[in-house]
């Protein structure tokens, strides 16, 4: 779904070539795919402000583009399963992917 959402808000998922969805990648693929921003899942524990903190402080992933740029998009789950609110989240990756073409 995710991917889904990534490609109808106008963006390239980096793992859009990945066979399976919901599946697991390594610290070093997400580094290595260094992605222009970040969709965080806003749900459960660690919180958002966390998750932010870790990617911010963390030698592995400080130096990512997305990190740097400070470039997160904050979705809960609801946004990124199937639900009435993937509108909404298509609506904010492309408000952020594409901020000039884009009415807020």
């Amino acid at each position: 779904m995710p991917g889904a959402l990534i490609s109808l808000a106008g963006g390239r998922n980096v793992f859009h070539d990945l066979k399976r969805t919901w599946t697991t990648v390594s610290w070093e693929q997400v580094v290595s795919s260094d992605p222009d921003c970040i969709i965080v899942n806003d749900y459960g524990t660690p919180s958002y402000a966390q998750k932010i903190a870790f990617l911010q402080s963390s030698p592995i992933t400080a130096q990512m583009r997305a990190v740097k740029a400070a470039c997160f998009i904050r979705l809960g789950s609801g946004e990124l399963t199937p639900s009435p609110t993937n509108g909404d989240a298509v609506a904010a990756i492309a408000a952020v992917l594409h901020p000039d073409r884009v009415s807020s």
